[in-house]
C-alpha cells in the first residue's frame, strides 16, 4: 500500500515545519474519525509553537478551537477564523488552565495523499482531502425514499429533516448484507431560496461529511449518483442546522404544529363531552413531505 501521510511538496520535510506537519497530516488521517492534533499542557504535546505559527502563515495548517466548535476534536468546517486570532489561540491553549486546540491539515496540505486508500469511498476522500466533518452535502430529495420505503429500515421525517437507521433484528441478521447495515443518519431538507415561489419550490436534502463517511462503501457509491450538480444553489433548512448544533429552534415546524393543535383540541373536547374528539392525535410516520413531485406522491399524501 502506498504512504497515504505525505504531506504537500511545498515544506520541506527536514525542517521543522515539515516534521511537524508529517506528524499533524499522519495523526488526521491514521486517527478513528479525522481527528485533529490535540495542543495543551494537560495533553503535554511537546508541538513547536513557532513552526506551527509557520505553518498557519502558509496555509497548511488551521487551528479549531472552541471558539470554532464546541468541540475542538471535529474540524466541522475549515476554519472562518484570521491567521492572528488562530495562532492566539494557539498560544493560549498553553496556559495552564486553558482548553485544547487541535492543529488539522489544510485541503492544501492534503493534497498528495493517495486517493486508493479510498477507493469505493468517495465522501470519506473528500474529508481525508480537506473538508469539514460538519459541511452539508446536498441530495435529490428521492435518495431517501428506498429507506422510507423498505421495512428493514427505522424510518422518521420531520418537520425540517430525517433520520433513519437498519433495524436492531435486522443488524443482527446474518443473513442480511453487510452492505445494508448503516447506523442513525440525520440529514436535514435544503432549499434553493432564491427560486422560492409559489409556483416553483426546489427542495434537496442535506447530509454532513461525517454521516456520508460513516456509509458502507456501497451506500456511498449510490448516494454519490443522486448528487446534487450545482450544490452552491442549495442551503440547508435554518432550523435544522440550529437544532444540529445542539439549539432550539425558533418554533415548531408545520406538522409538529399541527398535530399539537389536535391533541389540544382532543384534551378541551374531553373536558366538555368526556369522549375524545378525534381517535388520535398520533402523527403517522407517512404524513409528511413529498420526496418527489409525482402523483402517485401526491395522492398517497392526501390520504394520509
Amino acid at each position: 500500500m502506498a504512504d497515504k501521510k505525505s504531506p504537500s511538496g511545498s515544506v520541506s520535510p527536514r525542517t521543522k515545519e515539515g516534521k511537524l506537519l508529517a506528524h499533524i497530516v499522519s495523526f488526521y488521517l491514521d486517527s478513528s474519525d479525522f481527528n485533529g492534533l490535540p495542543v495543551s499542557i494537560a495533553h503535554g504535546t511537546n508541538v513547536d509553537l513557532s513552526a506551527a505559527a509557520r505553518l498557519i502563515g502558509k496555509r497548511q495548517v488551521e487551528v479549531i478551537s472552541d471558539e470554532d466548535y464546541l468541540n475542538p476534536h471535529i474540524r466541522p468546517w475549515p476554519t472562518r477564523r484570521s491567521e492572528a486570532e488562530q495562532i492566539g489561540s494557539l498560544n493560549d491553549a498553553m496556559r495552564p488552565e486553558a482548553f485544547a486546540v487541535c492543529l488539522y491539515p489544510t485541503a492544501k496540505a492534503l493534497v498528495d495523499i493517495d486517493v486508493a486508500n479510498y477507493d469505493g469511498r468517495p465522501y470519506e476522500l473528500r474529508i481525508a482531502q480537506g473538508a469539514g466533518a460538519l459541511e452539508p452535502v446536498y441530495f435529490r430529495p428521492d435518495v431517501i425514499e428506498p429507506y422510507r420505503e423498505d421495512p428493514r429500515f427505522s424510518f422518521r421525517m420531520e418537520d425540517v429533516g430525517f433520520q433513519f437507521s437498519i433495524r436492531d433484528d435486522v443488524y443482527d441478521d446474518a443473513d442480511e448484507p453487510d452492505s445494508e447495515k448503516v447506523s442513525l443518519i440525520h440529514g436535514g431538507l435544503a432549499y434553493n431560496f432564491g427560486t422560492i415561489s409559489e409556483s416553483e419550490i426546489k427542495r434537496a436534502v442535506a447530509v454532513w461529511y461525517t454521516d456520508l463517511a460513516g456509509l458502507t462503501p456501497e451506500m456511498q457509491r449510490r448516494w454519490q449518483t443522486y448528487e446534487i450538480d450545482k450544490q452552491s444553489e442549495f442551503s440547508a433548512h435554518p432550523s435544522w442546522v440550529q437544532m444540529q448544533m445542539g439549539a432550539f429552534p425558533d418554533g415548531p415546524g408545520p406538522f409538529t404544529r399541527l398535530f399539537g393543535e389536535l391533541k389540544v383540541l382532543n384534551e378541551l373536547f374531553e373536558i366538555v363531552t368526556s369522549e375524545p374528539l378525534f381517535r388520535t392525535t398520533q402523527r403517522s410516520e407517512e404524513f409528511s413531505w413529498l420526496l418527489r413531485p409525482a402523483k402517485r406522491e401526491f395522492n398517497h399524501f392526501v390520504l394520509e
